[in-house]
């Protein structure tokens, strides 16, 4: 949309955020790239997506599930009575 100025005069309801970046293509400053939708990690926070899509991209957000050897280092080390 920052990209395709014929959209422009449709979209005069966006929010200011839009318009921002925006003008920041148009000079310059901004380089707006085509990411396949396979490849679109904000994804896994707003479709349904498939175990296989789901593990990719937590992988690719480094993050970890709560089994792995990274929770456990995190439980020794903290203090005698602590949760």
């Amino acid at each position: 949309m920052s990209a395709n100025l014929t959209h422009h005069a449709r979209v005069k309801h966006v929010e200011i955020d839009h318009h921002f970046v925006r003008e920041k293509v148009l000079d310059g400053t901004l380089q707006v790239n085509y990411v396949p939708s396979a490849n679109q990690v904000a994804d896994v926070l707003t479709k349904p997506i498939t175990p296989k899509q789901f593990a990719e991209f937590r992988h690719a957000l480094r993050v970890t599930p709560v089994n792995t050897s990274v929770s456990n280092d995190l439980q020794e080390r903290k203090e005698p009575g602590e949760c």
